[in-house]
């Protein structure tokens, strides 16, 4: 049962720190749904709180022992949840929020339009408007999945190597 409390305490954490990142993200003109940025980010913080459940739960609960499958089982307990705060918070921004979803929309216009002749190398002019085009009819339901989709992703890269990393055996 320490396992569980432990993976929970850091997955709430995480959570919360998730929200942050993609709320001064937004705030200070950068959009978290296309900057690749935000997905290291992401990819370090879910990495930061792995590693602390995992460490806690090796050195004051389980006597210095980490078995890969106690890391696994830590690691899924801590991203599962962080995802889910970082879903309902995500929510509620956009609730909150009308302009949300139009100044993401905009922002990701402004994107595509001011690295069009490196996008235009990799596609044609007519699927580059096709791409804005699928911008424009993006729905808050959409972007909300991606955003959730890459968190998880996320944990379950980062996962297996906290995890070989802290794992000893008796």
């Amino acid at each position: 049962m320490s396992m569980w409390k432990v993976a929970y305490k850091y997955a709430l954490i995480c959570g919360v720190f998730l929200l942050l990142a993609f709320w001064i993200s937004y705030r200070f003109g950068s959009n978290p749904m296309i900057d690749l940025r935000h997905l290291f980010l992401d990819l370090v913080i879910m990495a930061l709180f792995i590693f602390f459940s995992c460490k806690e739960f090796k050195t004051y609960r389980n006597g210095g022992i980490l078995h890969f499958w106690q890391g696994m089982t830590l690691a899924f307990m801590t991203y599962l949840p962080a995802t889910i705060v970082f879903l309902l918070g995500i929510l509620t921004m956009f609730q909150l929020d009308s302009n949300l979803l139009a100044d993401f929309k905009l922002q990701a216009m402004a994107f595509m339009e001011a690295n069009k002749p490196e996008f235009l190398q990799e596609m044609t002019q007519q699927q580059f408007d096709e791409r804005i085009n699928q911008i424009q009819d993006v729905s808050a339901t959409q972007m909300i999945s991606g955003a959730t989709f890459k968190k998880l992703v996320a944990g379950f890269f980062v996962s297996p190597v906290i995890t070989v990393i802290l794992r000893k055996k008796p």
